[in-house]
């Protein structure tokens, strides 16, 4: 079974059962994701949950994996990088930079640039 990959920009809960609400931010990832003063960075989905966070670059995307990512998932996520590139690409790249001084901090199992 193929594994589902997305990108957000922010996060909500997600229901297992109904009544039981439960994040889709791993707890140990939440303070990587969710910055100070409530900033959230741009999260990469797999199967439904945070797995790493992404930020334009160039004429691609560079994405931060918190943990390792199979082969297929990074070519799934290439697949989403060009789409998101194509929306950004008539968009001022600066906004994105307020980002930048926390990306050097993130504990990255894997950082590629994805196209």
């Amino acid at each position: 079974m193929a594994s589902s990959v997305a990108r957000r920009r922010s996060f909500s809960t997600r229901h297992k059962n109904p009544g039981t609400p439960m994040r889709i931010i791993p707890p140990q990832y939440r303070r990587l994701v969710t910055r100070t003063y409530g900033d959230v960075l741009p999260a990469l989905l797999v199967d439904g949950y945070v797995a790493g966070v992404w930020r334009p670059a160039g004429d691609g995307i560079e994405a931060a994996a918190f943990h390792p990512l199979p082969d297929q998932v990074w070519d799934e996520l290439a697949a989403e990088a060009q789409a998101l590139a194509a929306l950004l690409a008539d968009r001022e790249p600066g906004v994105y930079r307020r980002y930048d001084r926390w990306w050097s901090d993130l504990p990255g199992a894997e950082v590629r640039i994805v196209r």
